[in-house]
């Protein structure tokens, strides 16, 4: 799996999918709470795959392979500021980005969307 470092203390993006030769939008999975990016790859990944669907797992501060020991404690807060970095940084680079957060990951998302300047 293709890891790309984010420039933010939050970790890593890892790639799922090929961009195919027709343009389509990376899509940015954000896991729930007390899980990790792991959670989408016996499901949802191959089958978003199987569509054509290509994009980007992170792990939230504190979970998976993230880096605990940068920051004291996680809030909602930090979590939603590495996801709004790990967004910005793939729309940034690829022109779009589509976003699909499950638990804790969904509440995330609509926090992003709810951003005046999230577009």
């Amino acid at each position: 799996m293709y890891r790309a470092y984010s420039e933010t203390l939050r970790g890593e993006l890892y790639q799922f999918g090929t961009p195919s030769d027709r343009p389509t939008t990376p899509l940015l999975l954000v896991h729930g709470g007390m899980q990790n990016r792991r959670g989408w790859d016996t499901y949802a990944i191959p089958q978003l795959a199987a569509l054509g669907v290509w994009g980007f797992t992170m792990d939230l501060p504190g979970h998976g392979d993230s880096y605990p020991e940068r920051l004291p404690q996680f809030t909602v807060g930090v979590y939603a500021v590495a996801v709004r970095a790990a967004f910005d940084k793939i729309k940034n680079n690829l022109g779009s980005c589509a976003i699909l957060g499950h638990s804790v990951g969904g509440f995330l998302t609509q926090m992003l969307m709810a951003q005046p300047n999230f577009d």
